[in-house]
């Protein structure tokens, strides 16, 4: 068993960010003699709940993403998985993913291919589940993996807010 997930949220980041920008408004302004720089990124605010009319787009936003990395498993080339990554948050870099894949084929086998396996309603996000197939081509091999892809949504637009492996 690979000792640690590979785990990408932007739930927490985004959390984060709400905390900050409230704890900021409640501070009483201090003598500053230095001008702050202005963000580039505008501040993402989640929605409360994950609106159902949604679905179709998250899970379509979450498909995106699980066959660039179905490809670059297959392949080794990081760049589909790259390209299907969310843009503006945290991004799995190159050297992690080639970790991962090097893990993944010395103890469950070559990857042989994703299937959707379902979906959970968790009230804020939508977590979207694959079964990932590893193992040998002859068949003496074969180990199953579920994928996960969470979407949350912000200004009722879905946003990938993370993804993971979780290995049992």
């Amino acid at each position: 068993m690979i000792g640690r997930f590979i785990r990408i949220s932007a739930v927490a980041a985004l959390a984060a960010m709400g905390l900050a920008a409230a704890a900021e408004e409640n501070k009483a302004p201090a003598a500053e003699t230095k001008a702050k720089p202005e963000s580039p990124a505008a501040k993402i605010i989640p929605d409360p709940v994950f609106p159902p009319e949604l679905e179709p787009a998250a899970r379509a936003a979450a498909e995106q993403l699980v066959r660039g990395l179905a490809e670059s498993l297959k392949s080794g080339d990081f760049k589909p998985f790259l390209a299907a990554q969310p843009q503006g948050g945290r991004r799995m870099a190159p050297e992690t993913f080639a970790r991962m894949r090097t893990a993944l084929t010395r103890h469950y086998g070559d990857f042989l291919g994703a299937e959707y396996f379902g979906k959970l309603y968790q009230g804020k996000v939508m977590d979207f589940l694959w079964k990932f197939s590893f193992g040998s081509a002859d068949g003496k091999k074969h180990h199953e993996i579920i994928y996960w892809v969470r979407v949350g949504s912000a200004g009722g637009k879905p946003v990938v807010a993370g993804f993971s492996f979780n290995f049992y």
